[in-house]
């Protein structure tokens, strides 16, 4: 899919109103999204869809598109269902039951989502650790990696990053999502967003807010506290680019291949450029860090020979690191672009 076909939308995936524990109406939840640059937003209310009802009038006062979603919240892990319009049973979960629940979410349309898995649990939070057994990940469609404000501060969210990409090695093709978890309460920090590669053009894309439930589906997201960060594989051998979520066939690096990541600073400005410092982007593969550039230069090329690109990673995602407020972070990734072995 070209780019010109893909509409980045920039997402909020996880946030909650009065429906269940959050502070703010509907229409309030979706002013203060629009208040900070987002296109689009999913209700993920605990185990309930009353608020699916509110949408309608809240995206026609905001314009913000919502996306009808819920967080199954159980006492073993909890579950985001995305996408779906009707609710999705959770009270007779147990603690190997994970896969069920997923399999209820998929016969929704939905997808079902990790939530912060190394959040501390109960009695602090019930159920919030994930404490499922005989889980199979290749069940999941996607892994929330970074929750709430400062995520990359966090030692959830580096666990959770660092459980992402041990299952990237290990063969598993999962997304990976920022999700704030919005309660409505102001608590300091900047917020990450998820870019999503939305195909807006094309019939057999559609309109938001599904378009952007199938781009998470193919893994087209960016996940970022600042700047929109983009990913591209050229084959030589068949022509082709490559974004984040596809899959390279062996074919394309018959020539060798050309790898770019590039920075778009101006994407949400006004929200970042007062805490953020931008230093250097990388390319990242199953096999470590293939090279990087200063952020200053905008862009990183780098080109892998026809013997490496064969039998190089099995993945490659670009990462943006930089300063949060002075201190040191990992301020954006990519999804990965996989491939074929």
């Amino acid at each position: 899919m070209s780019d010109a076909m893909l509409s980045w939308l920039a997402c909020e995936l996880h946030c909650h109103s009065l429906h269940s524990d959050g502070g703010l109406s509907v229409a309030a939840l979706a002013r203060r999204m629009r208040g900070r640059g987002l296109d689009l937003l999913a209700l993920t209310d605990h185990n309930t869809v009353s608020g699916l009802a509110e949408i309608p009038a809240a995206r026609g006062e905001t314009g913000i598109e919502i996306l009808p979603s819920m967080e199954l919240t159980t006492f073993y892990g909890h579950i985001l269902a995305l996408g779906i319009e009707e609710y999705v049973e959770w009270r007779d979960l147990g603690p190997s039951d994970a896969g069920t629940a997923i399999a209820a979410i998929h016969a929704g349309r939905g997808l079902a989502g990790v939530a912060h898995p190394f959040r501390p649990g109960s009695p602090f939070c019930t159920g919030c650790y994930w404490e499922f057994t005989g889980f199979d990940w290749g069940e999941a469609d996607y892994l929330e990696v970074w929750s709430e404000p400062d995520p990359p501060n966090q030692d959830a969210n580096r666990r959770a990053f660092d459980l992402w990409t041990s299952l990237l090695d290990a063969g598993f093709r999962l997304s990976a999502t920022s999700g704030t978890d919005y309660h409505g309460r102001e608590g300091g920090g900047l917020e990450a967003v998820t870019y999503l590669g939305a195909d807006l053009v094309s019939p057999a894309g559609g309109r938001l807010p599904g378009a952007a439930r199938e781009a998470l589906r193919a893994g087209r997201a960016v996940v970022s506290l600042g700047p929109m960060l983009s990913l591209a594989v050229r084959g030589t051998g068949d022509g082709r680019s490559y974004r984040p979520g596809d899959v390279l066939p062996a074919s394309a690096t018959a020539g060798g291949l050309v790898l770019e990541a590039a920075v778009d600073r101006e994407r949400r400005r006004e929200q970042w450029a007062a805490e953020l410092e931008l230093e250097r982007v990388a390319l990242r593969g199953s096999g470590g860090e293939l090279g990087s550039a200063r952020a200053d230069d905008g862009i990183l090329r780098l080109a892998l020979p026809p013997a490496a690109a064969r039998s190089g990673p099995r993945w490659i995602r670009a990462e943006l690191y930089g300063r949060l407020r002075g201190e040191e972070a990992l301020l954006a990734f990519t999804n990965p672009i996989y491939f074929e072995r």
